[in-house]
């Protein structure tokens, strides 16, 4: 009687399994023929850009590629560029993948508080070991025209919302700058504003945009330069670098690899966290649309000590073998050199090695402005590499290269357009 009743129910509640396998059934259906509805077979741009990638497959680097897949990435810069479609990093540069570590937002910026960017700039440096950060601007941008044009009115849409607040901090550099080409044009269109007129965004030769374009890019360069994620990294340069580079260990290793053969295991060799530390740079560009060039502003910065630092040649990621002369850490010399042997060579080693220790200390009581300041959203940047671009030499930046092996010449306006930069 019992199993009589349970059967019947189960029979009851079948109508609602039927009706349940129906409706999953239905919105399978409904979701296939969503699919096929906007199927990118019937929009002639996603048509051009998909069979783009068929030809992709067919002229691509199959070899590269494959060894960055086995190998993984290992890119020596990382850039912070623009979101605009006119701007693609690969063909400026004409680089293989591979090259760039790449992080893109309207207008380039870097704002305290972005995890995005600095979540990319932290793995960029600590995992991917990359040793340059650009900020990558163009002329013609849109974010920093429209920081030029007179606000929206109210009622404001949401979407117009969000840029606005996004491109404030450009909008700051416009209405603070003393540059002259941007104080003209502000002089000019606050006239137009104070006689109930609007402000249209400005062409791209207009010099006050362009000036304003670079700007943006020196605001850039000041504050990841003053960013915890790179003050960090330059605490530790400075802790556990010479400034050539290479492990302060190595050179203590290289004083006891004498009596290494006689005191087996006391050698002392580099950690791995120093054998992969490397100086990062940082570096402001501006792209020139019209004429494809780029050019580098002049305001790049590096850790302190580290004006004269030469890459190695010697293949990426290796350390060059250090000379002799090479400066030990300070606080083993006189130790170290009490236990040298009274030949010659021995005193000559300990002579230089004195000096250098002593040139050493002097470089690392060096500090610039820009990794001694507090992380701190800046609103008027008006100190930030005011006036003529060619003349931007009192910001109190370190002076180096670019991210080639070899130094760029320190000039305005120079090319930088170099294969694999």
């Amino acid at each position: 009687m019992q199993l009589t009743a349970l059967f019947a129910g189960l029979l009851s509640l079948s109508p609602l399994f039927l009706s349940a396998n129906g409706c999953a059934d239905h919105l399978n259906r409904r979701q296939e023929e969503s699919a096929q509805a906007f199927s990118a077979a019937k929009f002639p741009d996603i048509q051009k850009i998909l069979a783009g990638n068929k030809e992709f497959q067919n002229t691509r680097n199959a070899t590269l590629i494959q060894d960055l897949v086995d190998n993984g990435q290992k890119p020596p810069v990382m850039m912070i560029s623009c979101s605009d479609s006119r701007l693609p990093e690969a063909s400026v540069f004409n680089s293989e993948p591979g090259t760039f570590f790449m992080q893109r937002n309207i207008a380039n910026q870097y704002k305290v508080g972005d995890e995005g960017v600095q979540s990319a700039m932290a793995y960029g440096i600590n995992v991917l070991g990359v040793q340059h950060l650009v900020v990558l601007g163009h002329y013609g941008c849109g974010g920093v025209a429209a920081s030029i044009a007179t606000p929206p009115k109210a009622p404001i849409s949401v979407s117009s919302s969000i840029v606005n607040t996004w491109i404030s901090d450009i909008r700051t550099i416009y209405l603070t700058s003393e540059r002259a080409e941007i104080v003209e044009m502000r002089t000019r269109n606050l006239e137009i504003e104070a006689n109930g007129g609007t402000v249209e965004e400005p062409t791209i030769r207009e010099p006050g945009f362009r000036a304003l374009v670079e700007e943006n890019v020196k605001l850039g360069v000041q504050r990841l330069a003053t960013s915890s994620v790179y003050k960090n990294l330059v605490g530790d340069v400075e802790t556990r670098l010479n400034t050539d580079g290479t492990p302060k260990s190595e050179a203590r290793r290289r004083k006891r690899s004498a009596q290494a053969a006689e005191t087996p295991g006391q050698e002392e060799t580099a950690t791995e966290e120093e054998a992969t530390l490397k100086p990062v740079f940082i570096h402001g560009w501006v792209h020139d649309l019209e004429t494809g060039e780029v050019l580098d502003l002049n305001v790049s910065v590096g850790p302190p000590g580290f004006e004269n630092f030469v890459p190695p040649s010697n293949g990426e990621g290796e350390t060059p073998t250090p000379s002799e002369s090479e400066t030990p850490a300070a606080s083993s010399t006189a130790s170290e050199g009490a236990s040298e042997t009274s030949s010659s060579e021995a005193a000559s080693s300990t002579s230089e090695e004195a000096a250098a220790s002593s040139t050493s200390a002097a470089e690392g009581a060096t500090e610039t402005p820009a990794t001694g300041e507090t992380e701190t959203e800046t609103e008027t940047p008006a100190n930030v590499g005011e006036g003529n671009t060619s003349n931007n030499t009192s910001n109190g930046d370190v002076k180096v290269h670019g991210p080639s092996s070899q130094p760029a010449r320190r000039r305005s306006n120079s090319r930088v357009m170099r294969r694999g930069d």
